[in-house]
């Protein structure tokens, strides 16, 4: 299993310091390290179960848009994603494009990138508008600044065929 978002930096016994990801509190790094377990052991839903559990632990200890909240809710984002369920994946990259982009940081645009990727493997055709829609207001948000959105006309126009495909009737039979 590749390492998740949260875990690097971290070990079995806690935080690794001058390691490249961010360097954690101990009960976050163990709380990690039972989701990787569970992940690693084939217990999707026991991961999405933890993931959930440590985002709310690190909004309610840290605040929403503390570094170790969004790291939390790109494991959860990831484990959701291994797990098959396309849609919490593509909600929570979704929230954190949003928070990186009224943050101005510029992992934004890949959140948004990762959204996109899980929503492309939704097959409720309701989801599929609802959220591309979604995709769509977000990606406008970040083109509206310089950044690697405003030059990225290709997202937008796959996301919005896809839409356009399954709102028309015609594309549903065809």
């Amino acid at each position: 299993m590749a390492p998740t978002p949260l875990a690097a930096g971290t070990n079995a016994s806690g935080p690794e310091p001058g390691a490249d990801g961010p360097t954690v509190p101990g009960e976050l790094a163990e709380a990690v390290a039972h989701i990787n377990r569970a992940a690693a052991e084939g217990e999707a839903q026991r991961a999405m179960v933890l993931a959930f559990r440590l985002r709310e632990h690190a909004v309610r200890s840290y605040g929403e848009e503390h570094p170790y909240a969004l790291e939390a809710r790109d494991l959860e984002a990831f484990v959701a994603r291994q797990g098959g369920n396309y849609g919490k994946a593509t909600e929570v990259y979704l929230d954190l494009a949003r928070i990186c982009h009224q943050q101005g940081d510029q992992r934004a645009y890949g959140y948004l990138r990762r959204a996109v990727g899980n929503w492309y493997l939704l097959a409720d055709p309701k989801k599929v508008l609802t959220r591309g829609q979604a995709l769509l207001d977000a990606w406008s948000l970040l083109a509206a600044q310089d950044g690697p959105a405003a030059h990225d006309t290709t997202l937008p126009r796959h996301v919005q065929l896809r839409m356009d495909a399954l709102s028309d009737p015609a594309g549903r039979s065809a």
